[in-house]
């Protein structure tokens, strides 16, 4: 019921310069100018918001464990450098800006960080998150559970799950995709 659902598509290609189609224009012969302004200001904001290091740290109640909590600091900045969190926040704010609200995800990658594994974040729009039960209170955190809307090619799930190869296979829409798979 919420509006900015069915005006994200609008507010992202309004973001990126289609602020009008090319059928709009009574005269074809006129060359199609956009003066962009509002991707401008939406990359200066992105780029105010996430011009930052992780603001948060760790402190030790205990003097004994201070050089395990100054540790544990150093790692979250090298984290946070590694995996160039601030692009993936700056994605996400993109969403917020173009249609009201935007996701983030963080996973395990079992191949990052040369296959020991890592934690990575994933800026996810807003309407690619379908919750389960979700409660009056705002915060996600209380939801019974969510599940994210994602679209992978049949190679990459064979290759994720090796134990269940066979369970994969592309289903045909048609009879010319049937046709054209063969080819």
């Amino acid at each position: 019921q919420d509006p900015a659902f069915e005006m994200a598509d609008k507010g992202m290609r309004y973001i990126i310069g289609e602020q009008r189609d090319n059928s709009q224009l009574t005269l074809q012969y006129i060359p199609f100018a956009v003066i962009n302004k509002s991707r401008k200001a939406t990359q200066a904001h992105v780029s105010a918001l996430t011009d930052i290091k992780p603001v948060f740290g760790y402190r030790a109640t205990d003097p004994n464990f201070s050089f395990h909590g100054d540790l544990l600091n150093r790692l979250t900045v090298a984290w946070w450098l590694e995996a160039m969190a601030d692009l993936t926040l700056g994605d996400c704010i993109k969403y917020a800006l173009a249609g009201g609200t935007g996701d983030l995800a963080i996973e395990w990658d079992t191949s990052a960080s040369f296959g020991m594994g890592d934690h990575k974040i994933i800026a996810k729009d807003f309407r690619d998150t379908l919750p389960i039960r979700p409660s009056t209170d705002p915060s996600p955190q209380l939801w019974q559970g969510v599940v994210f809307r994602e679209a992978h090619s049949i190679n990459a799930l064979r290759a994720k799950y090796k134990e269940f190869e066979g369970a994969f296979r592309p289903a045909p829409d048609n009879l010319l995709t049937t046709i054209m798979s063969r080819f």
